[in-house]
């Protein structure tokens, strides 16, 4: 026979497995309907300020960029990788996800380039080879 106290916490685990499922599906739906940065994309002159999750960055309702793409140009020699942390990999080669906010990004369409502008350093990233 089932004690009181197997019934609660077998009623607790269900509502938490089902309050998990829900929290998974919102997720999964509110990124259904995204569409990545690729060569083809035009993006006009924005302001970034969110962080990236799972290695996208949210442009907009529905424009992600994929989180690994490579800087190319660094004229200014910007250093303040990931909101200022040390990166033991010599020489350190960025990601616009080690950006730290906000930054202002765009890009002309037919281009592999992202143009970005932080804190008056200008610097240029190339899109991953498997979104040209």
């Amino acid at each position: 026979m089932l004690s009181k106290y197997n019934i609660f916490i077998g009623v607790w685990v269900c509502i938490c497995l089902i309050m998990f499922g829900v929290v998974i599906y919102r997720d999964y739906k509110s990124k259904a309907n995204n569409v990545a940065v690729t060569f083809e994309t035009r993006i006009d002159t924005m302001k970034v300020d969110v962080l990236y999750d799972r290695g996208w960055i949210q442009l907009n309702d529905t424009l992600i960029l994929r989180a690994e793409a490579k800087v190319v140009s660094n004229p200014d020699n910007f250093n303040n990788w990931h909101n200022g942390l040390i990166y033991s990999v010599s020489p350190y080669v960025g990601i616009i996800g080690h950006m730290p906010l906000p930054y202002t990004l765009w890009k002309e369409a037919n281009n592999d380039t992202l143009y970005v502008e932080k804190d008056n350093f200008k610097l240029k990233f190339l899109l991953p080879k498997s979104l040209k």
